[in-house]
């Protein structure tokens, strides 16, 4: 029993190292937020799953001639401005009044990750989910790789997770959170993130 317990923690600790490792020098107040909103540490994120070889699909698309685009606001940047992500504009519906100020009626049911090459012009699709997953925020830890923080749904259970994304290598490995939340009355994404939008 004690090395079944000592084994168990050994593994914790490499995952917690794993997670905090190769991250550059800037701010994370992104996750920061996103945890605390949650009231979540990181070392809650204990349950690893395999990693995962993706073969992501680009479709082109020029972000510095879309500059009106409602969304270019939200866009979350990599340290090198290099990428962006764009966790919204697939989902949402989102209008200007004549006041100038940002509102929305409402979203669709499926989301996606969408990461832009600014350099090469394209858009790749990170990640699609539906009402089983919800990506929420986005932290850059270095200038090719960013967690997607967010949740899982399953059996009616809410699971936090953290995706750690490799740009470079195209893989990805998804983290459960060993503490599960409650969502009732919770909605971070308009609350903090999108709080300049408001939300009919």
């Amino acid at each position: 029993m004690i090395f079944i317990l000592a084994s168990c923690a050994n593994r914790e600790a490499k995952l917690q190292n794993y997670l905090k490792q190769n991250i550059l020098d800037i701010s994370l107040y992104r996750m920061e937020n996103w945890l605390d909103y949650y009231n979540l540490k990181l070392d809650y994120f204990t349950d690893t799953l395999p990693l995962t070889e993706r073969h992501p699909i680009s479709v082109y698309y020029d972000l510095k001639s879309d500059s009106i685009n409602l969304f270019n606001d939200f866009l979350i940047y990599s340290p090198d401005s290099n990428y962006c992500i764009d966790l919204d504009s697939y989902s949402l519906i989102l209008e200007k009044d004549t006041n100038g100020e940002l509102f929305s009626e409402g979203s669709e049911v499926d989301t996606e990750v969408g990461l832009i090459d600014i350099k090469h012009k394209k858009r790749i699709r990170v990640m699609f989910c539906g009402t089983e997953s919800m990506p929420e925020e986005i932290q850059w830890i270095s200038n090719s790789s960013f967690y997607i923080l967010g949740f899982t749904k399953e059996n009616n259970l809410v699971y936090p997770a953290i995706w750690i994304y490799d740009n470079k290598n195209n893989t990805s490995r998804e983290i459960q959170s060993k503490k599960l939340i409650d969502l009732n009355g919770k909605n971070y994404v308009r609350e903090k993130r999108l709080k300049a939008i408001r939300f009919k």
